[in-house]
């Protein structure tokens, strides 16, 4: 009875793993990569880095009112956002989303709202809009699909999935504090996956587990806020989100002055003792105005904090925001849960922590499904020629190492390659698929494994090195990257630079000249499998 449920929990561990194998590991990557969002976004807009303003800078109030007033009369705005200036972005960014009324026959448009002003001049400034930082940000959160709902929900689904993988063997391997210490060097390569697998996963156990379900809440939250309404709230969706963030006031229809947001933002940061990033502009210019100011919140688990004021008389309110009311136990765990998935509650080391954690995942998964290959090319149970393993074994190795090729890549395609703001991130998105599809297609052809695992290993690496001198010849506007703005950006490219580097050690020591070409399903560490004749 013991020995079934063990097969039983075996196989769920193993299927779980390898039916979304490969997805597993492109949300694992993608979502290593997407904590330095802020970093990539200073690197591609290179029309700003070079904005340093450390002074007073002008009231913003005149700059919003100026474009707002540029929209057709009787425009509403939705979701304004003023990001404040700081020591390495000397300007003002407005976000938003402006709704035009309908004319004639034709319905109301929707148009996006994105501006930067320089903050000791008021100047506007250009912006090459939407490219490297948001792909590589939304190709894990929501994996870009039209539908930003369902692909949440697929990556909540790839959370829960890893969350049953683990959960599952943990039951399995009943020894985890032997496989910890086990690595078996001389033995076959498949027990030498086997010792990798297991070890990492035994010692990013934590990790892995707290990874897996924040994602998995985050993702599916989409699909469990329905249900919640439907339960407690007899299907209002606005009131279950209501009894989370509080109630949101309505616009009254006059118009009203607007209190000046310097102001609000001193307010703010005596209020709550942390510096204020943003303010959120709720029926900005009308008598029932809002402000919300965002502070940096970098020593909880909190994603961010904010403090809510009148927009007409600057007093706090208890509408919204944590200033005059309790937070909700909903809002509180679902403000932990970004904070630890997202790493924002422990400065740029805890970051780097996660990377290596986050790259030690990917290579679990990696050597779970080379694991699985092997054991079926090599074992009893597979069900398929040798060959067809090896074809599924080097097209994992493509699939997996193409990742970071591709998003290596796209530092180079995002500075050298013009084109128009407006298809900036399709140009950015359509190159990351392509190169990502080319690898893993090129290496089902590449008889060689070794050779493909090194060669994908060693590009990914010359091309993060690379990224240090494509960033200083290509700054321009004689700034530097020894400019004390430009910190930022001289850590990611050094970060990029030291990966690279490793990558490259790692590609040359891994593959010494063979005696005996290699034909194995194990990537870059198997040796020559022999062609048993075809299994049903």
């Amino acid at each position: 009875m013991e020995q079934a449920r063990h097969k039983r929990l075996y196989a769920l561990h193993e299927w779980s793993g390898l039916v979304c194998g490969v997805f597993l590991f492109m949300v694992s990557f993608t979502g290593t990569v997407a904590m330095f969002y802020d970093e990539f976004r200073f690197w591609e807009t290179v029309e700003l880095r070079e904005v340093a303003f450390t002074g007073t800078p002008v009231a913003p109030d005149p700059l919003i009112e100026r474009h707002l007033a540029s929209y057709p009369e009787s425009t509403t705005f939705e979701n304004l956002f003023l990001s404040l200036p700081t020591e390495h972005g000397g300007y003002y960014a407005l976000f938003g989303q402006a709704v035009m009324p309908a004319v004639g026959e034709e319905p109301a448009a929707r148009e996006p709202i994105e501006v930067h002003w320089h903050a000791g001049t008021g100047e506007r400034l250009d912006d090459r809009g939407h490219g490297l930082s948001h792909w590589l940000r939304d190709i894990h959160r929501d994996l870009m699909l039209p539908n930003r709902t369902i692909g949440r929900f697929l990556v909540g689904v790839a959370g829960l999935v890893m969350l049953v993988s683990i959960v599952s063997g943990i039951f399995t391997h009943q020894k985890i504090l032997k496989e910890l210490f086990t690595l078996r060097v001389g033995r076959s390569k498949r027990l030498q996956w086997k010792d990798a697998h297991n070890a990492l996963g035994a010692w990013a156990l934590p990790f892995h587990a707290m990874i897996a379900f924040s994602g998995a809440y985050l993702g599916l939250v989409v699909i469990l806020l329905p249900i919640f309404a439907f339960g407690a709230f007899k299907g209002d969706q606005a009131a279950a989100i209501e009894a989370v963030i509080g109630k949101t006031p309505e616009a009254a229809g006059v118009a009203a002055p607007a209190y000046p947001i310097a102001k609000v933002v001193a307010a703010a940061e005596a209020d709550s003792g942390y510096q204020a990033t943003s303010v959120r502009l709720l029926h900005y210019g009308d008598a029932n105005a809002r402000y919300e100011a965002f502070v940096t919140v970098d020593d909880r688990l909190k994603i961010s904090d904010s403090l809510s004021y009148s927009g007409t008389t600057g007093e706090a309110v208890a509408n919204l925001g944590p200033a005059a009311r309790d937070s909700t136990v909903p809002e509180i765990i679902l403000n932990a849960l970004v904070a630890l998935h997202y790493a924002t509650y422990g400065g740029i080391w805890l970051k780097v922590l996660y990377i290596g954690l986050g790259g030690v995942l990917c290579v679990m998964i990696g050597t779970g499904l080379m694991v699985w290959v092997e054991r079926r090319a090599n074992g009893p149970v597979g069900r398929h020629s040798p060959a067809s393993y090896a074809l599924m074994g080097r097209f994992n190795t493509g699939a997996m190492l193409g990742l970071p090729l591709a998003t290596v890549a796209l530092f180079y395609i995002d500075r050298l390659v013009p084109v128009a703001a407006a298809d900036r991130l399709t140009l950015i998105g359509t190159s990351y698929l392509g190169i990502w599809a080319v690898c893993a297609l090129l290496t089902c052809f590449i008889r060689d494994a070794r050779l493909s695992f090194c060669a994908l290993l060693a590009a990914a690496g010359a091309l993060g090195v690379g990224v240090l001198p494509l960033d200083a010849a290509t700054l321009g506007n004689g700034a530097t990257l020894l400019d004390a703005s430009q910190r930022n950006a001289l850590g990611l490219d050094l970060g990029l630079m030291l990966l690279g580097a490793l990558a490259i050690v790692v590609a040359k020591g891994l593959y010494p000249k063979p005696a005996v070409a290699s034909t194995s399903t194990g990537g870059a560490f198997t040796r020559a499998v022999p062609q048993a004749p075809k299994r049903d």
